[in-house]
């Protein structure tokens, strides 16, 4: 539209200090400068920075300005920049050069015409992915519990619904555990909630370390977790819940008052293909934690598969 055969699109960094550029075309001439450096607002495109309008020189090698640019560049005839303005403030900037002509009134017109066609897409483009962060952050928050990272009670069970699913279509083993922290109320009691938390997100950050990426660890509630294990019989499950329990025995978490060991019961079952869904493997793990705990805690209480019939 101006007659300019070289130019680039570039963008305002989040400093606000260089601009970062999106498209660059040299016109066929040659230009060694790497275009993915950053680009110093300074110039005659810092004048269209700060006057929010377009700016151009038509004897650009000739003006005080050709010794700012860098060795390499391509040759610069003349030059126009127009800004690309968003809610007042200048976003980034369109550079244009080396028409055969000069640049004229008309040329800066039409340029920063298509500068406020550009910051317009530019915002919506920004308010677009804006909203999808804000989509998938409450997506996450709808899964996760706020104080460990952990899925939370309703994702857990939908996870659990598909990989009950996929056990019985495919005769695959399925095994889980319910974890309690033993003595917590006594932790929050004696060291406040703070710390109640930090034995919490311990226990949480210790066990995700020996898990596998298919596993799905959750906070139920309280100091209740329960880990899903596919591709697992009862007896590895088994093993893994004692090496779990052995781990987090070796857990500290740092108090005024020093640090705070803690210990875990945990119980462990396996899903029967008699089973509707998860809840009787469930029922069957809480026993096993509850016999853990009757028994001292510290401990792994197992109930590997579903009663037999008697």
């Amino acid at each position: 539209m101006t007659g300019a055969t070289s130019g680039y699109v570039a963008l305002l960094s989040d400093d606000g200090q260089e601009n970062e550029v999106l498209f660059l075309e040299a016109g066929g001439l040659p230009c060694s400068v790497d275009p993915g450096l950053p680009m110093p607002i300074r110039g005659l495109r810092a004048e269209a920075y700060e006057s929010k309008a377009a700016v151009y020189h038509n004897d650009f090698m000739s003006s005080h300005w050709a010794g700012l640019m860098p060795q390499g560049h391509v040759i610069l005839s003349n030059v126009l920049f127009a800004p690309l303005v968003v809610d007042g403030e200048t976003a980034g900037i369109i550079g244009l050069a080396n028409k055969p002509s000069d640049f004229t009134d008309d040329d800066a017109r039409i340029a920063a015409g298509f500068g406020r066609l550009a910051a317009i897409a530019l915002k919506n483009s920004l308010a677009v992915e804006a909203r999808n962060r804000a989509e998938t952050e409450l997506r996450r928050l709808a899964v996760t519990d706020p104080l460990t990272g952990l899925f939370n009670r309703r994702a857990f069970f939908a996870t659990a619904g598909n990989e009950v699913e996929r056990a019985r279509r495919y005769r695959r083993a399925l095994s889980c555990m319910m974890i309690d922290i033993d003595g917590f109320k006594a932790v929050n009691d004696k060291h406040g909630h703070d710390v109640g938390d930090a034995v919490l997100r311990r226990c949480s950050e210790t066990a995700v370390r020996l898990l596998r990426k298919q596993d799905t660890l959750a906070r139920l509630g309280g100091d209740e977790l329960a880990i899903l294990l596919p591709e697992t019989d009862g007896d590895r499950a088994t093993v893994l819940a004692r090496r779990l329990a052995g781990q987090i025995a070796k857990a500290r978490v740092p108090t005024d008052d020093g640090d705070v060991g803690f210990t875990v019961s945990i119980g462990v079952a396996s899903w029967s293909s008699d089973d509707t869904d998860l809840a009787p493997a469930l029922k069957r793990a809480d026993d096993a934690l509850y016999a853990a705990k009757k028994a001292g805690g510290g401990r792994v209480g197992s109930k590997a598969s579903a009663p037999g019939p008697s």
